[in-house]
């Protein structure tokens, strides 16, 4: 991964933890029940480390390179989201999309983040 791609992901996952934003963790061992479930972000920090809320634990240490976000592309607006998007005011706008796990940026398209299921968030 490259380094404006993983500042991107760290930018990406901080500004979506208060509204709950999941994750896919590749290379878990299953046989120690660490599947591949979506997972909520805990917390993340600047070297690109994040935490993970998993059975009611933290996984510590994982790195972001290791996960891809789940995120809602723009096509999937419903009619009644998208009348509620077009009555925010500017500054309001991407705390609204980031509410609704939208990928703005354009980041499933780059492969850096995975199209959530309809009933995930």
């Amino acid at each position: 991964m490259e380094k404006t791609d993983r500042e991107l992901l760290i930018k990406e996952i901080s500004s979506r933890l208060p509204y709950g934003i999941k994750v896919q963790v590749f290379g878990w061992d299953e046989e120690k029940g660490e599947v591949a479930v979506p997972l909520k972000v805990y917390s993340i920090n600047t070297d690109g480390y994040i935490s993970l809320e998993y059975n009611h634990y933290d996984v510590e240490s994982v790195y972001i390179e290791d996960c891809l976000l789940y995120l809602r592309p723009m096509s999937s607006m419903t009619e009644e989201e998208e009348i509620a998007f077009l009555n925010k005011e500017n500054h309001e706008i991407y705390d609204w999309l980031n509410a609704h796990h939208f990928d703005y940026r354009n980041l499933i398209e780059k492969n850096l983040a995975l199209e959530a299921p309809s009933e995930m968030y």
